[in-house]
């Protein structure tokens, strides 16, 4: 094998972070919006392997964040307050397999590897992350 293999685990919120990353960019970019896949000249949509679609994924987040609101009580009455804008709420796992899709497809011995190692990475994460792991895609128009 050549090449970087990594797992890259990060958290987001709904308000950028330093970086300039947020939950819209990250599901955005993940369902290959072109605004927000400037790297890439061609998008292919991902392929779901595990979970619900990334549309609904956004809808399950949203309705997660409406769902726990608290009760606030003060002098005057109570009121609810929303989970912070600046608070993670969702987390993304990238794992990235040493060779680039063209390599891949130029050797069977090498595929049959990757399917492999795709199968025990889906088993880690849906045995990491249990009910908590809501979606699980490829993309395959990424270099690697």
């Amino acid at each position: 094998m050549s090449g970087p293999q990594f797992i890259h685990i990060e958290t987001y919120s709904v308000k950028k972070n330093k970086a300039g990353n947020s939950i819209e960019q990250v599901l955005g970019e993940a369902m290959r919006d072109t605004e927000w896949c400037p790297h890439l000249e061609k998008t292919e949509p991902p392929l779901l392997l595990f979970g619900v679609d990334l549309h609904e994924l956004t809808r399950l987040h949203q309705q997660m964040l409406d769902d726990n609101k608290t009760e606030v009580r003060t002098k005057k009455g109570s009121r609810f307050r929303k989970i912070r804008d600046d608070r993670d709420t969702l987390m993304t796992a990238v794992v990235s397999y040493p060779l680039t899709w063209k390599e891949l497809q130029a050797d069977r011995q090498e595929m049959q590897r990757y399917d492999r190692w795709k199968a025990l990475n889906l088993e880690y994460l849906r045995a990491e992350f249990g009910d908590q792991l809501k979606t699980i895609i490829e993309h395959t128009d990424e270099k690697h």
